[in-house]
């Protein structure tokens, strides 16, 4: 079975290799180089219940190399952006499955922060709506709310999902979020090469089946102030949900309300 592949692309200290370990279980650190952390490569085995893949994830840095501090992030990532849309990199762009972009939250320029989106964006008009892209944000300390809110509302006018590298579990919307929603994505993504351990009709008769069941314990419920079922958080949910499906493009919509459809079963 052919792998597939995801680009991890980000400055130094943005979280890129953390990312890598969380996501690939190597946390073997004797090929990692002290110059440049570009050119690395995770390489393992995702299996789910549903399906079997084998997974390269892919690592650049820019700028090249890590001792030209002073060099502007948003000009490395310009040139980096123009050397990866020439037609040298069109086979790497064709085998791609997803693209990840990593940034620093602490002390972060907006400005500067929605020029490097907008390059991600040229990206992904290359890559294509069959891949995802998800842009992580890493610290080392703690970020207040406010700044993270505003970093997710303007990733999220860009098109792109936003997972907070701090973050683990679940949100009050039972919504995996951070580390453990970064996960998830592998975990759901239509893979281009992969080997399926249950037939789709399997799956769909599956959910059909716990309908019923579900739909008997919503109208069994007796005293709403007994349970966890708190209608004015599901709509909430669905507002937000709302928003965050606007920016996206056709093919993100459907695997995104596809996720959701999951999402909403399991919580009723």
């Amino acid at each position: 079975m052919a792998p597939n592949n995801v680009l991890v692309v980000g400055a130094p200290k943005s979280g890129k290799i953390r990312l890598a370990q969380h996501i690939s279980g190597d946390y073997d650190t004797h090929t990692i180089q002290i110059d440049s952390h570009s050119g690395l490569i995770y390489t393992f085995d995702l299996t789910t219940k549903y399906f079997n893949v084998n997974l390269n994830i892919l690592i650049e840095e820019f700028p090249d190399d890590r001792s030209d501090v002073e060099k502007d992030t948003v000009a490395c990532l310009e040139e980096w952006t123009s050397e990866f849309s020439s037609d040298e990199f069109v086979e790497l762009r064709e085998a791609l499955d997803g693209l990840i972009f990593t940034f620093t939250m602490e002390e972060l320029d907006m400005d500067k922060f929605e020029k490097q989106l907008e390059f991600i964006g040229k990206i992904k008009e290359l890559i294509g709506e069959e891949a995802f892209f998800v842009v992580a944000g890493a610290a080392v300390g703690e970020i207040e709310s406010l700044i993270v809110e505003e970093i997710e509302d303007q990733v999220i006018a860009n098109g792109f999902e936003f997972v907070n590298l701090q973050e683990s579990g679940m949100n009050e919307y039972r919504e995996k979020v951070g580390k453990d929603r970064l996960m998830e994505i592998f975990e759901t993504h239509d893979w281009s090469n992969m080997e399926k351990r249950v037939q789709p009709e399997e799956y769909t008769s599956h959910k059909k089946e716990k309908m019923p069941e579900m739909a008997k314990g919503l109208l069994e419920v007796e005293d709403a102030d007994d349970t966890d079922f708190d209608l004015e958080r599901m709509l909430q949910k669905l507002r937000v949900d709302k928003e965050k499906v606007r920016g996206l493009n056709d093919k993100e919509k459907k695997d995104y309300v596809d996720k959701l459809v999951e999402e909403y079963l399991e919580y009723f």
